[in-house]
């Protein structure tokens, strides 16, 4: 300010700051000085001495435009004077930022933040050279990575408590001037790129942090819950999503998540409803956490219905070599019908010899919308089935490309609980997985004559 206060007092030629203004008092001709603006001048020039916060837009205010003791006349010839002092003061300061621009070194980084792309080759509306005053060099930034440094800063909220930091200088790691904020502010916005809401409410409060976060705080919070869905962890996503689980666990009857359940299948099917999640927890939009409320209800509930054995264990029986303690393992086909081993038995398959062993699998497919198969499934999940059937169910593997004709057939005859396994008794024979009826009928009607020989 003190180049702004020789360049304005210039305007003012009778005003000698340097000289005691009472010695020019004559007793009969009066003063011959103008001690208005001379005070004026005088509290400028304390203030850069004293090195007070007042800057010369307040002194202005408080000594010329709030003073009733001032003529309309006086008021309006001091303030264009001032007017004119500071354009002169405006062009002096381009005049030697563009020789500092000249003689300033340029940071030798020619990519972007993310050393993907070279700026020679990138629009030039898309790059922007910044002068650092502090450094007397010249930075190159690509928009793109402005934008995102400024929204990480703005949007900042640590479990979602709006704390905004200020816009730093990633190369330096120092916070941009407010000069440097407006220059990137109608780069921006002369450019094709849109302009951040973040940004544009921090440039209609001046820049001013602290304004910008109590006026802005349920706008910072939104923004920093989509971040969040962008950025989090399998890890974060998983423990939100338990909660989100735990707290509508009323909505959700039939699901049972098994404490071993993979946690990146958790978060997959249960991802796309965690934003609405976290808008009726941290949101402050009343009618946006209403909303969201009423999504998130009605989702849940359909995916209770589609759904209504995700995230259950289930075991099965699976045929597995055997044991490693058996010293020998041979096919059973190199066995003849008396029992004895026929050496090197050619045969176009080799069944070696295997034991059931029990594994465990979990429900993982989730059903988005009614299919015949989801409702011809939850329509015969509620017939009774018998204590056998159920317990023979409870060992099939989950196969999403299972028939479920064949269930109803093997359930037909509640009051049986032999059926099935009469069924099922000559799989190796039968040149398809499925049976016709004629079949089935075939084989119980070669059962028979045995029966009646026992009876005999």
């Amino acid at each position: 300010m003190n180049s702004f206060l020789t360049i304005l007092s210039k305007q003012f030629p009778s005003i000698n700051l340097t000289k005691n203004p009472f010695n020019t008092i004559n007793l009969f001709e009066g003063p011959k000085i103008d001690f208005i603006t001379y005070s004026f001048l005088s509290n400028i020039q304390n203030s850069i001495n004293n090195n007070n916060s007042d800057n010369k837009f307040k002194i202005l205010e408080k000594t010329i435009l709030n003073n009733a003791f001032i003529t309309k006349i006086k008021r309006e010839y001091i303030i264009e004077n001032f007017y004119i002092a500071q354009k002169n003061y405006f062009s002096f300061c381009k005049l030697a930022l563009k020789y500092k621009i000249k003689k300033a070194k340029i940071f030798p980084m020619e990519m972007d933040l993310y050393l993907s792309t070279m700026l020679s080759d990138l629009p030039e509306q898309l790059v922007l050279q910044l002068y650092d005053n502090t450094s007397k060099t010249i930075y190159k930034y690509r928009l793109s990575d402005l934008i995102t440094i400024i929204n990480n800063a703005l949007a900042n909220a640590p479990d979602f408590f709006v704390e905004p930091l200020q816009i730093k200088n990633p190369y330096t790691n120092i916070p941009f001037t407010n000069s440097q904020l407006y220059t990137i502010y109608f780069k921006i916005q002369d450019s094709s790129l849109m302009m951040p809401i973040l940004y544009q409410l921090f440039y209609c409060n001046n820049f001013d942090l602290q304004e910008f976060t109590k006026r802005n705080e349920c706008i910072i919070r939104d923004h920093a819950i989509k971040s969040f869905l962008k950025g989090a962890t399998i890890y974060q996503k998983h423990k939100n999503i338990l909660k989100m689980l735990r707290t509508f666990n009323h909505l959700l009857p039939n699901i049972i998540i098994d404490h071993e359940f993979p946690k990146e299948k958790l978060v997959k099917a249960f991802e796309n409803y965690l934003e609405y999640y976290l808008i009726i927890k941290y949101s402050l939009h009343p009618s946006l956490k209403y909303f969201a409320k009423e999504k998130l209800r009605l989702k849940l509930i359909k995916f209770n219905r589609l759904n209504s054995t995700f995230g259950r264990r289930i075991w099965k029986r699976a045929e597995k070599p055997a044991s490693e303690n058996t010293i020998i393992s041979y096919p059973v086909n190199q066995i003849n019908d008396n029992g004895v081993f026929v050496f090197n038995a050619q045969n176009s398959t080799n069944h070696f010899l295997t034991q059931s062993q029990s594994t465990y699998a979990f429900i993982d497919t989730v059903i988005l919308e009614d299919t015949d198969r989801s409702r011809l499934t939850n329509a015969f999940s509620q017939f009774r089935r018998s204590r056998a059937t159920r317990r023979r169910l409870a060992h099939i593997e989950y196969n999403p490309t299972r028939n479920i004709i064949d269930d109803i057939i093997a359930d037909s005859d509640e009051s049986d609980d032999e059926m099935p396994e009469l069924i099922g008794t000559n799989h190796e024979q039968s040149d398809s997985d499925s049976y016709t009826p004629n079949t089935i009928v075939n084989q119980i009607m070669s059962i028979l004559p045995n029966i009646r020989q026992n009876q005999n």
